[in-house]
């Protein structure tokens, strides 16, 4: 994959950004469902782990790049990151759903509208198995079949059913880039869980006081996971709050946070 192109096309769309923000903003659409855009900047999160990942692995090479056509954006927020892969040349997918604070179909295709980049945007819920039919049944306009590339980034942690979500997956893509908080340590701060293959089930609104958020897990045990639903490790980059490297599935929102990225190949 063409990295220097997907860096152009980010700096591309961020200089336009808030002006598509703004217009998304003032239509008419977006006014009368009454939902706010994601508040969140996850091309600044999560842009860079991304294309490091890429370019030090061999996976894509070894996929060849006139292979890498198409792209599925699973969680896409407000489409940033779709647009940035539609803009470097890929035919790219965009999955999310409706809520009633927030609307990322919407926002997407609005957006879409304006750039005339041709994403395909999906209005679905990916929380359990799904396959590519009902993914197809829930498009809002229309692309290919089998994505070569996936892209599941600030979504992990808030699925019900993660293993039900990564094999669903992996049924329909070559490969995989998968970001999610991890805990290096039990809320005590003083038990050290890394490297054991466990996960933390979040009580309601225990982290960040959002319900929305289930599941925590170990570096082992996100990887275990990856693994039995079918798919190889190539790759892995880890994010630490803290020099000291102790995280817990808690206090994120304070300091403990580490985030960890997994580049996967389907078996």
């Amino acid at each position: 994959m063409e990295c220097t192109m997907l860096v152009n096309s980010a700096g591309k769309f961020l200089e336009r950004r808030s002006e598509l923000y703004n217009i998304v903003s003032n239509t008419a659409e977006f006014r009368d469902a009454g939902v706010r855009l994601y508040p969140h900047d996850t091309i600044a999160a999560s842009f860079s782990v991304i294309v490091d990942l890429l370019q030090t692995s061999d996976l894509l090479n070894n996929l060849s790049e006139k292979d890498v056509k198409t792209v599925l954006d699973v969680g896409g927020a407000n489409g940033d990151l779709s647009f940035v892969f539609a803009d470097a040349g890929y035919e790219t997918t965009f999955v999310d759903i409706s809520k009633s604070d927030e609307n990322g179909p919407l926002v997407a295709s609005l957006i879409n509208r304006q750039l005339d980049s041709n994403i395909r945007v999906i209005d679905f819920s990916i929380d359990g198995y799904f396959c590519y039919r009902n993914l197809i049944e829930r498009t809002v306009n229309s692309q290919s079949e089998m994505f070569d590339l996936v892209i599941c980034i600030g979504l992990f942690y808030h699925l019900k059913n993660p293993f039900a979500f990564l094999e669903s997956i992996r049924s329909m893509c070559h490969c995989c880039i998968l970001e999610t908080w991890l805990m290096s340590y039990l809320p005590d701060n003083l038990t050290k869980v890394r490297d054991v293959p466990i996960a933390y089930l979040l009580g309601t609104g225990e982290l960040d006081n959002d319900s929305s958020n289930y599941w925590i897990f170990t570096d082992s045990s996100f990887r275990r996971l990856a693994e039995r639903a079918g798919f190889s490790v190539e790759n892995s980059a880890s994010e630490f709050w803290r020099q000291d490297k102790i995280s817990n599935p808690v206090d994120i929102p304070n300091g403990y946070g580490e985030k960890g990225y997994l580049l996967l190949r389907s078996r």
